[in-house]
């Protein structure tokens, strides 16, 4: 009689790492922070009517985190 050597058989496939979901939910949540983020300067720039440049957005909205208004 011939004995063959046999691999053993692989039961079951390692699963993914978990961490992988939750760094999409990570970054998804970031995303979601920026983006609301945005909307606001945009709807302050807007407000005060200096959507139309960088630099007077930007010193509008300096001037809001000072607590001063348009």
């Amino acid at each position: 009689m011939v004995y063959a050597y046999a691999a053993p058989r692989l039961v079951s496939l390692p699963s993914a790492p978990a961490p992988v979901e939750n760094e999409w939910a990570v970054a998804a949540f970031v995303a979601a922070l920026l983006a609301i983020a945005v909307a606001i300067v945009l709807a302050v720039c807007a407000f005060c009517g200096t959507l139309g440049s960088w630099w007077s957005c930007y010193w509008t909205m300096v001037s809001w985190i000072q607590g001063y208004w348009c």
